[in-house]
Formats: C-alpha cells, sequence, structure tokens
C-alpha cells in the first residue's frame, strides 16, 4: 500500500506509515507500532477540541493526516467531527499538498521543493507582458467606495449549472452576473453577457475560453496581474486587478479574498466588492458523478447518483483520492480533497459575508458539497419577483471606479526593469554553458531547470536535455518581454520630454500615424521616414536598406508599422529588436502616454 497522506478511520487505527500526525476524537485505539509522540487526543469533538485543533502548529501536518473518531462521538456529534475533518483536509491540502506539486505556489511552510529562478516565471513573464495595463488601471479596492448594495449572481462552473438553463435570462436581468471564464459558454448560448468575469488561472489555455463572437464591450474583467489576458483585455469595458502587481511601487500590498485552492474563493471576493443584499450561488457543486469531471460540459445536471451513505461511511471515505461524499441535498456524489478543502474556505467565506455584512446567500442549483446551514437552499423561480436591476446605473457607477487615483509609482516599476533583464541574460548564458558542457549530470537538480510544474505540462516526458531546452525559450521570451517594457518606458519619457522619435512606414499611412500619436502623446515629436512607396514616385525623408540596421542602433527607441515591418521581414528579424516597437500595438496600449508620477 502506498502512503496516505490524509485518510479516516473509525474506533482503531489500522494503517501507520510511521510519519502520519495522528489526531483521535473519543475512546480510540491505535496499533503499537504508532509512535505515542505521533497522537494527539481528544475526548470528544466539542467546542474546546475544536478550538485546539485550529491552533495546532501547522509544521505538524506536513507529513499528512490520520483522523480516528470513536463510533460514539459519531453518533453523538456528526456535524462538529464533519467540521473539524473538512479543516483538517483544508490546511494538509492548502498549506502541504499544493505547495509540494508545485514549484510557483504560494508555500507558507517552504515544503515546496525546489524554488529556484524559474520557478515563477511563467507569473513573471505575464506581468510583463502586463504592464501598460497594470499602470493604468485600477486595483478592485476601490470598488470598496461604493456604497450601493446590489445584489449578485454567482456562476461557478459545476455540473448543476445546466439546471439553471430555463432561469438564466430572467435572473440576469435582476442580479449582477458574475462569471469564470469556464462558464462563458453557458453564459453564451443562454443569451446573456455577464457583468463580471474573474480571471485567477494564470496559464495560456485560458484564451480559448472566450469565444471570439460573445461581446464583452459592457463586461468588466477582475484579474490577476499575472493573468494571461493580453489577447481579450480589450474587448472589455474595463478591468480592475484583484492582487498588487508591485507592493513597492503602491507602498502597500492589496489582494480580494484569494486562494490557489480554487476560482470559486475569489469570484466570492468579488461578490464581496459590491456588499451584496443577496447572494445566489449556481454550479457550486464542488463535485461531480460517475458521468462528468465536474465541470459544466452542456449534459449533466448534477452531481448526484443514486445510494446514500451512513454517517461513519462519509467520514471514512474522505481519503488522498476520488471519494463518495454526502450532498447538501442528502444524494451521494464524488470528489476530492482538493474540492472538500475549497468547501470549508468557501463556507467559512459565506458565513462570514451573513454575518458582517448581512449577506443572504443561497444556493440555487440542487446537491453540491457546501453546508445547507450556511448556504440555504432556495430555486430560482424565488427570486423572479426580485426588481429588475438598473444596469445604467451599474455601468456608469463601474466606469467611475475605473478613473480612481489607484495607480502605482511607474518610476519604482521601471527601475525594477534592468536588474530582472540581468538576471535572464545571467541564466541564458549558464543554459549555453550546461547546454555545451555535454555532461548529464550537470543537468540533474540544475537551478536552470527550476520551472517545474511548467515544463512538465508543456512537455510531459522531457527528459533533461528537453527540458534544459524548453527552459532556454522560456529565459528568451522573458528577455524580450523585459527589453519590450523597457522600449516602452523610454518611449514615454522621450515622448514627455519633446524629443523626436523616429517612425518607419509607408508614405501612405503617415497621415493616419501622425493624429494617433498626436492624440495619444500631445508633447510628442515624431519623424516619420520611409524606404519604399506603393508607387514609382520619389518620396521624401527615404531611408535607404543598407542603411536601416545603423539607423536602428543609432535611435534609443524607433517605431515601425505593422505594414512597414513585413515589407522589411527579410532583415527586421535579424537585428536586435531591443529598441523597437510595433506602432499598431503601441497605440492599442493605455500606456505609455501617461506621465510618470
Amino acid at each position: 500500500m502506498g502512503k496516505k497522506k490524509f485518510f479516516t478511520q473509525i474506533d482503531h487505527l489500522t494503517y501507520d506509515d510511521g510519519e502520519n500526525l495522528v489526531i483521535t476524537l473519543g475512546d480510540c485505539t491505535c496499533k503499537d507500532s504508532v509512535d505515542s509522540e505521533q497522537i494527539i487526543s481528544y475526548p470528544d469533538a466539542g467546542q474546546e477540541t475544536v478550538r485546539h485543533i485550529v491552533q495546532l502548529d501547522l509544521a505538524r501536518m506536513t507529513q499528512g493526516i490520520a483522523l480516528v473518531v470513536s463510533s460514539a462521538v459519531v453518533r453523538d456529534q456528526f456535524e462538529q467531527v464533519l467540521l473539524i475533518q473538512k479543516y483538517l483536509v483544508f490546511c494538509y491540502v492548502k498549506y502541504v499538498w499544493f505547495p509540494q506539486q508545485d514549484t510557483s505556489m504560494p508555500d507558507p511552510l517552504g515544503l515546496g521543493g525546489d524554488k529556484g529562478p524559474l520557478a515563477d516565471i511563467l507569473y513573471q513573464s505575464n506581468k510583463l507582458e502586463n504592464i501598460p495595463n497594470l499602470l493604468n488601471r485600477p486595483r478592485a479596492r476601490v470598488l470598496e467606495d461604493i456604497t450601493q448594495s446590489l445584489p449578485v449572481l454567482l456562476l461557478a462552473p459545476g455540473p448543476s449549472l445546466n439546471s439553471l438553463i430555463p432561469h438564466t435570462k430572467a435572473l440576469n436581468e435582476r442580479f449582477v452576473s458574475l462569471c469564470l471564464s469556464r462558464t462563458l459558454r453557458f453564459c453564451q448560448e443562454q443569451g446573456v453577457v455577464p457583468d463580471i468575469v474573474v480571471q485567477l488561472d494564470t496559464h495560456g489555455e485560458q484564451q480559448n475560453y472566450y469565444p471570439e463572437d460573445m461581446d464583452f464591450s459592457k463586461s468588466w474583467l477582475f484579474a490577476l496581474s499575472c493573468a494571461p489576458v493580453k489577447k481579450y483585455i480589450n474587448r472589455f469595458a474595463g478591468v480592475f486587478w484583484i492582487d498588487t502587481f508591485e507592493p513597492e511601487a503602491f507602498r502597500e500590498g492589496y489582494e480580494i479574498r484569494n486562494s490557489w485552492l480554487s476560482s470559486l474563493i475569489p469570484m466570492l471576493g468579488v461578490a464581496e466588492l459590491f456588499h451584496p443584499s443577496k447572494l445566489l450561488l449556481a454550479g457550486s457543486d464542488l463535485a461531480y458523478s460517475d458521468n462528468n469531471t465536474g465541470y459544466f460540459n452542456g449534459g449533466e445536471t448534477g452531481a448526484e447518483q443514486e445510494g446514500k451513505l451512513t454517517d461513519q461511511e462519509a467520514l471514512a471515505a474522505v481519503d488522498c483520492q476520488h471519494f463518495p461524499v454526502r450532498l447538501a441535498n442528502g444524494g451521494i456524489g464524488k470528489t476530492n480533497l482538493q474540492l472538500f478543502a475549497t468547501a470549508y474556505e468557501a463556507e467559512t467565506i459565506i458565513a462570514e459575508l451573513t454575518l458582517n455584512m448581512k449577506t443572504a446567500c443561497y444556493n440555487i442549483t440542487p446537491g453540491g458539497l457546501l453546508n445547507p446551514d450556511v448556504l440555504a437552499p432556495a430555486a430560482p423561480v424565488d427570486f423572479m419577483q426580485e426588481s429588475i436591476l438598473n444596469r445604467v446605473a451599474f455601468q456608469q457607477a463601474m466606469g467611475e471606479a475605473l478613473k480612481a487615483d489607484d495607480l502605482p509609482d511607474a518610476r519604482v516599476v521601471k527601475r525594477a526593469l534592468p536588474k530582472l533583464l540581468q538576471q535572464a541574460e545571467f541564466m541564458l548564458r549558464q543554459a549555453d554553458a550546461l547546454n555545451a558542457s555535454g555532461d548529464p549530470k550537470a543537468l540533474v537538480n540544475n537551478p536552470v531547470l527550476s520551472a517545474g510544474k511548467l515544463i512538465s505540462h508543456l512537455h510531459p516526458v522531457a527528459n533533461d536535455q528537453v527540458r534544459l531546452h524548453l527552459s532556454r525559450k522560456i529565459l528568451e521570451k522573458q528577455k524580450e518581454l523585459l527589453q519590450k517594457s523597457m522600449t516602452l518606458f523610454r518611449l514615454n519619457d522621450w515622448s514627455l520630454r519633446g524629443k523626436p522619435i523616429p517612425v518607419l512606414c509607408f508614405p501612405d499611412e503617415k497621415q493616419d500615424f501622425t493624429t494617433s500619436l498626436e492624440a495619444r502623446f500631445p508633447q510628442g515629436k515624431w519623424e516619420f521616414r520611409h524606404t519604399w512607396s506603393k508607387d514609382t514616385k520619389a518620396i521624401e525623408n527615404k531611408l535607404p536598406t543598407y542603411e536601416i540596421p545603423k539607423f536602428l542602433h543609432g535611435n534609443p527607441v524607433t517605431l515601425i508599422s505593422k505594414q512597414y515591418g513585413e515589407a522589411a521581414d527579410y532583415l527586421l528579424p535579424l537585428l536586435p529588436s531591443d529598441k523597437t516597437l510595433v506602432l499598431e500595438e503601441v497605440l492599442k496600449q493605455p500606456w505609455p502616454g501617461v506621465p510618470s508620477k
């Protein structure tokens, strides 16, 4: 039998791997091989026991947890035992198991192994791509000043979401609708446009969840600063960042309720910003059946399957793999430790909203894992008498919040870039040296290969040589993004000083670009140069082809139109790109063009 890092047994501990922390509730026995120092015993599952358990040092749980409960305690105090079990699973999964799976995961206990220079390189690269928007869009905290209480409909991607289909439009008319990228397809199929989309996942594949034919012009994006939003951010009415990407630039940090366990938690955090009078949760199953994977898939209507679980069976089933679980409506579903832990964290937050904001919280899709005593079961038809939401006023309030002066000191961000570039270049030199050495032993656990789960995801069967190749490619991308960010700052600085900035484009593009650049950079001065013309007439300010390399090298920053770049594609890719920017891309971005503080 392999090591079991979390498990529950009734009356007697029959399994132990010699490392687990053992917690007993009631009159229980343990096999003789269990070291007494591993065992913490409590007479029952009462309030004093709960108080003591929540004060346990998390470091004691790092080798796993065995929970042993007497039959008598299960019979008399099932709900309290379940609460304790959920809390222990939450602690183990969030602070022990998850950080060990991914070196980029937050790791308060320092258990995740190698935290080398590439451990969070995906996050770093996404942030670099987001810098123009990070400097010009406020953090979500500005919405805390909106005093109007708004009802919120939270659309999570659980399988029960389908049961909402007959009522989605009517509810959307009455509530601020809040969803994830994974529920956008559901919204589109029901003919509704969500008011808010929360983006927590940082992997690039998320861009594929945003339908190209879906209109987000009246939707608002709430995203982590390291989320990969570049391909769809400009499709939204605006964006609010749900974390602080550079605390030094703000002189303080901010983050909504967040968790690396599940996107459900930041969804609740965003809902909290609106001081909701009512909060309706749909699709928040945190469970699944044999016929679905746990996500909305257009077929299943819930996680429930046939059967019943006794109290003892329900507790003892909680293990490290998929296990049966009792749902809120008494049926049986399946779940895993991550979703089980998420249920505890979500229930805690929902209870706080109910207590602190007097929010009435309801589960409007059937079943699910969330405690019905915390999230009251209700039917969608129960809310059809609610007032129609004044979306005009909502949009106006969001637009005003977007103008809030909650922006970072751009000088701090700018100063950090050269050091990061130096680090990336150093790592690239290390990668080259490793590749040249040809010594396979040098590749074992080398810091250059510390991209961890990212590399495994990109190439699951990668050997060390392939990992080295991927690491180098990732570092090259980061270097390019750093150089681009530094060039953007250079463009901003030069335009503010009124220094001439060269623009390479076709003659017939000049007039439109002049108008656009003057609108974006009122203090900027532009020198248009041309190499080719679409006709045979002589053109002014012609730049001969053979002078292009020297010209680019001699200017701190040069803007190049897409059309010009395509005409010179035989040459430009061969030249250093740390001083050039694509003109059309610059004009799409909200920054530069905003003075540094």
